[in-house]
Order: C-alpha cells, then structure tokens, then sequence
C-alpha cells in the first residue's frame, strides 16, 4: 500500500468514525437495501443514475446486461451506522492456483433529519484473471450520495456508483 492510499484510507475511516450520530442512535429505524450488479462477458451495462419501483422491477430492468451480483435488506439500521457488503470466493482454479474473487464493502449510513440520507464508504474488489493467474485487489472510495426514504412497496434507488473496470454497479435504498 502506497503513502497516498494509506492516506486515504485513514482519511475515509476517520469520515466514517466522525459520522457516527450516538445522539440518533434512538431515532426512527430504518431498512437498508442495496443490490449489485456484474456485467455479463463482453456486455456494456447502461445503469440509471435511479430507479423507482421494488427490488424485483430493480433486477429485472438491469437482467439483459448484467445480473444481481448481491442483494442486502437490512433490519433496523439507525443514522451512524455502517453496513458491510461482502461476496467473496476463495478457493483453486482448474490447475490448482490460489483463485480470489469477490469484493468487500464498507458503506456509511448519516442522516441529519432523518428522512434524507447520505450513503457513502470504500469497496475492495478481489479478481483473478483466469488466462493469467494473476490476483488485483483495488479499493474504490464510493462518495455520498444523497438517499430519500421510500415506502417498502414502491422503492426509491440510487445508483452509489457503476467500477468500469470491476464491471460491478451498487444501487442503495432506504425504507421506512
């Protein structure tokens, strides 16, 4: 790990211990929900920047290119708190080669008002080219964005971001 990404990552750690809100802890809970997705091979996936309707008409808009990679729906989730998205596969390959695969994602969940939101954090995505065998790992910081509450039937989603390179996008939510 370089100086710089050293850096950033005590500067995202320390962002997320500074959002904590204990004086919230007692406010209204709310459900997270989030859904990734992963390219198909050799598709180019257009996702919109939201996406109003449930989990279901979420994946179904996006099955042609891509497909759900994970789906979360959390139970009571208070301002402050930080959600862990994790998929990961670790094993061997055909020829016996150590395989990682995966991503690890850390997201914060702030509030100021309790109905508008802000959702941001750092994923690290693991990948093994299957040609070469060689391993990357690569953290991508997810900036805030901004999140309304929705009712559970009809959701509201926001696209946090679309990796190029990791062919991964993340859609978040908030319900009441």
């Amino acid at each position: 790990m370089t100086k710089r990404q050293l850096m950033s990552a005590i500067a995202l750690l320390g962002g997320l211990v500074a959002t904590m809100q204990p004086g919230l802890a007692a406010a209204e809970a709310h459900h997270f929900k989030a859904v990734s997705f992963q390219a198909r091979e050799n598709a180019t996936p257009v996702y919109t920047p939201t996406f109003d309707g449930n989990i279901v008409q979420l994946i179904a808009a996006n099955d042609k290119n891509s497909e759900a990679y994970v789906t979360v729906h959390t139970p009571h989730i208070h301002p402050g708190d930080i959600v862990n998205l994790q998929a990961d596969v670790l094993g061997k390959d055909e020829g016996g080669d150590l395989e990682d695969d995966g991503m690890n994602c850390q997201l914060s969940y702030n509030s100021e008002n309790g109905e508008d939101f802000k959702i941001g954090g750092m994923c690290t995505f693991f990948a093994t080219d299957h040609e070469t065998h060689e391993s990357e790992k690569r953290n991508v910081i997810v900036m805030p964005k901004d999140v309304s509450v929705s009712e559970e039937d009809n959701g509201h989603w926001v696209l946090l971001f679309d990796d190029k390179k990791s062919g991964i996008a993340f859609y978040a939510g908030i319900e009441r």
